[in-house]
């Protein structure tokens, strides 16, 4: 069996998913191929194509949007996965407990390092979740973050009380190993809750402090700006629920930030100690938020307040995780993707095949100050089906989402197979450690990130000795298009960026341009960038 990955004319990667074969000399096989890539047996005097007979399936209906990963399948039959949560230090053995999930319906999994499932808490919801999507159906249990001190789980979700139904945030006692939950007492219930607009993530920040992200409950902007309400807003809290002293609102408000419309995501920046979320809009304002102490995020009306990043049309940004550590860039970009933003675009609700706004995982290269440096997919559906990822979650060992409904959505029965999957890089680069002859310095160049781009891209380089180095861009007949960088480095790792603009600053063509670095002894390398807006 072999997968066979090629460009097509767009310059979109590809694959044809081949079943195993045995052909004597001078037989054939004929095989039709479906957008997936999965193949099916064909017949010499087929004159349309027959899909009635596969041969090999392609293994997931996702792919990155440029070579270097893989992607597993981590899990499947799950019952509408939502958000993940890792261990802060999981054991190294194959079945510790490695990391949390949230069921929609009610209940929590726990998954070891070998992939084996199993309930951690079950029965969350004291109602019948079921519903409509989009709908009453997306109501439930949503966020959830592990205690790195003691273990213990915090989930966030609704309930119903005399009909009406309403906000909470359970701590879940942990067992010594992490598998079972011991018991549950509810630190904050009380707020109203409706639909899709209810209780999402909950974190804990650098401050020990518990951070809850509460959805407005189709109640708009009045009660998104009153402080004195916690719909639309990020909530602080200690861990039994009570107020912070020094929140921003006075010590018996719970409220840390305000204007927030549905607070999907959120997640954690280690170099500044920062908390981001996804936000969703109305028919605009999807956007991603840097979170600070009593700031307003402008909903209802001003959807460029705190953003930084507003998207120009809906995409449904659900889970979002940093790759802190540089899991994702892989040994060929040595901790290049330190510090990147991963967020998942859930598109439209329960929609089949691919659309343009959604299915998708966006990256994003911030600054020191949280300022987007330049955007591109990361990964992308390839099926007909309803799948569509929520949930992001960067591990030790590459980056897991969720994917909630599954290719085939709900069955007869009212039951999804939903899915984890995990992807991690495979691209190794081999470097002569041997210093070049004489001493002088070797320049090793790494692969251009995202490659094709749409807004820029980055490039690793590597030195072995000081050297003054310059970068240029130059077009396809060679003439000069920007000067990056003329300046001294020290030995070791280093990047050079180009936005995708020329030296005037205005936006370059589509096209092929090669980006050259020269070393001051006369070294130079070259890697090919391919722009398509």
């Amino acid at each position: 069996a072999t997968r066979f990955k090629f460009l097509d004319h767009d310059l979109v990667e590809r694959s044809i998913y081949f079943p195993p074969l045995t052909l004597a000399p001078g037989d054939s096989a004929l095989l039709w191929v479906d957008d997936n890539g999965g193949t099916y047996w064909g017949a010499p005097a087929d004159t349309v194509p027959d899909f009635s007979s596969p041969a090999q399936q392609a293994f997931v209906p996702w792919e990155t949007a440029y070579s270097g990963y893989e992607i597993e399948r981590v899990a499947s039959n799950l019952a509408l996965p939502v958000n993940l949560a890792f261990l802060p230090d999981p054991g190294p053995d194959s079945l510790d407990a490695f990391f949390y999930l949230t069921e929609l319906y009610g209940k929590v999994k726990v998954f070891t390092r070998n992939g084996t499932v199993s309930t951690f808490a079950d029965s969350l919801l004291n109602f019948n979740p079921t519903g409509d999507f989009p709908g009453s159906g997306e109501m439930g249990v949503t966020g959830i973050c592990v205690d790195p001190v003691s273990g213990d789980v915090f989930v966030s979700g609704a309930y119903d009380s005399l009909g009406s139904k309403y906000n909470r945030v359970m701590r879940l006692f942990a067992s010594p190993d992490g598998k079972t939950s011991t018991g549950r007492s509810v630190i904050v219930e009380g707020i109203p809750s409706y639909a899709s607009h209810q209780i999402q993530m909950v974190s804990i920040g650098p401050d020990g402090k518990l951070y809850v992200q509460v959805g407005e409950a189709f109640g708009g902007g009045a009660v998104a700006q009153d402080p004195n309400d916690e719909r639309g807003k990020v909530l602080r809290m200690e861990l039994d629920g009570t107020p912070c002293a020094d929140n921003p609102f006075g010590p018996t408000n719970r409220v840390f930030a305000t204007g927030l419309r549905n607070p999907f995501g959120g997640a954690w920046r280690g170099s500044e100690g920062v908390l981001y979320t996804t936000d969703n809009g109305t028919n605009e304002g999807d956007r991603v938020l840097r979170i600070q102490a009593g700031a307003d995020y402008g909903y209802c009306c001003d959807w460029n307040r705190g953003a930084i990043h507003v998207f120009p049309f809906r995409v449904g940004p659900t889970g979002l995780d940093f790759d802190d550590e540089g899991i994702m860039g892989g040994s060929i970009l040595p901790g290049h993707s330190a510090g990147d933003l991963f967020v998942a675009w859930s598109g439209p609700t329960y929609a089949l095949g691919q659309p343009y706004n959604g299915k998708k995982i966006w990256r994003f290269a911030l600054d020191d100050t949280g300022a987007v440096e330049y955007e591109g997919e990361f990964l992308h559906y390839t099926g007909s089906g309803h799948a569509t990822v929520i949930g992001i979650a960067v591990g030790p060992d590459g980056l897991y989402f969720t994917d909630i409904y599954g290719d085939d959505g709900f069955d007869a029965m009212g039951q999804v197979k939903g899915n984890v999957y995990r992807v991690r890089s495979t691209i190794t680069l081999d470097v002569d450690p041997t210093p070049a002859p004489g001493g002088l310095p070797r320049l090793v160049l790494g692969a251009p990130f995202p490659n094709p781009t749409a807004a820029g891209s980055a490039v690793r380089f590597r030195l072995d000795a000081p050297a003054r180095v310059r970068a240029e861009v130059y077009d396809v007949r060679g003439r000069l298009v920007r000067d990056l960088v003329d300046a001294a480095f020290v030995p070791g790792e280093h990047e050079v960026r180009w936005d995708g603009r020329d030296g005037s600053g205005d936006r370059a063509a589509n096209g092929i341009y090669w980006l050259r670095l020269r070393s001051s002894d006369g070294r130079q390398e070259g890697a090919r960038i391919v722009l398509l807006r």
